[in-house]
């Protein structure tokens, strides 16, 4: 069983759709290992963007990512990478409304 990290950010849970985006991992076989809804510190959402420091969007990413509480999950599956690609490529198109 592969793991992996998935987060629901601010504006999803600001939405609602919190137990919509759950289901959908679960219905398609995932086991959720771990679930936490919290808000993420400055110095946290630094470290886990460090990559986009120094770009133009990093300053209105960090507000965005500290600006409200997120759902982090761990979900397992046996090929989690390569499933999660594809369900999250279809949710992003599902909440992008």
């Amino acid at each position: 069983m592969e793991r992996t990290f998935v987060m629901i950010k601010p504006d999803g849970v600001r939405r609602g759709l919190t137990a919509d985006i759950l289901a959908i991992f679960l219905r398609k076989g995932y086991r959720l290992l771990g679930l936490k809804l919290m808000r993420i510190s400055r110095e946290l959402a630094e470290r886990h963007y460090a990559e986009h420091q120094g770009k133009a969007f990093f300053e209105p990413l960090l507000a965005f990512m500290t600006g409200g509480p997120v759902v982090a999950m761990v979900l397992a599956e046996k090929r989690a990478g390569s499933c999660l690609n594809r369900t999250t490529s279809w949710l992003n198109t599902l909440t992008s409304r």
